[in-house]
């Protein structure tokens, strides 16, 4: 074989390169995915990726296919209404009964808030609760404190973890989402009793 001959049969090797080692392409590729990230196969993480384009990527967003346009929250769902209604206030006086209209705060149709007396516990919501639980109650709602006009950017979980001891959160002021009616609400607790009589206060708008 001549030299002109092997210059003639040599083979051209690409070079593929995988910078962010994801085994995809970079050519293909996501930039810069994390190390260990788990990939489609474009490469992409879900904390790179937004698939229903509302602006939270999908490894954050708790609601897939929100329809284009709609306004989101943090987690990627949209945004419920604010509360319109006047402001109202509301008192469970001592060891009254929890059954009772009168001694349930009857925010709407699917929350009803009231304290039992017999465990000196929390409050809970008395359309979907017979008693109060550290971990869910009061059911259909979400809390953190803060403001109205933060509603959108706040950081929403149980009443047990948002208040931590409920007797210290009076004075302070809570955004509260009603989960089922979808409505964000300022509520205030303004009293809060100690051995089992079941007292509380709230004013709410």
């Amino acid at each position: 074989m001549t030299a002109k001959d092997s210059i003639t049969n040599s083979v051209n090797v690409a070079v593929r390169l995988d910078g962010d080692q994801d085994g995809v392409i970079d050519e293909n590729d996501c930039a810069d995915t994390s190390e260990g990230a788990t990939v489609d196969a474009n490469g992409c993480a879900d904390s790179q990726k937004d698939s229903d384009g509302d602006g939270v990527k999908d490894d954050k967003d708790t609601c897939e296919d929100t329809p284009e346009g709609t306004q989101v929250d943090l987690n990627g769902c949209p945004m419920g209404s604010i509360w319109t209604g006047t402001i109202l206030t509301f008192y469970k006086l001592d060891n009254t009964d929890p059954s009772l209209a009168e001694n349930q705060d009857r925010i709407t149709e699917n929350v009803w808030i009231t304290r039992n007396n017999v465990e000196g516990g929390q409050i809970y919501n008395a359309v979907i609760e017979s008693a109060s639980s550290k971990n869910t109650s009061p059911a259909g709602t979400a809390w953190a404190e803060g403001i109205i006009a933060d509603y959108d950017t706040l950081n929403y979980s149980l009443f047990r973890s948002a208040t931590v001891k409920p007797k210290n959160s009076v004075g302070k002021t809570y955004v509260v989402h009603l989960i089922f009616d979808d409505i964000y609400l300022s509520i205030k607790i303004l009293s809060w009793s100690s051995k089992k009589r079941g007292v509380f206060s709230l004013i709410f708008s």
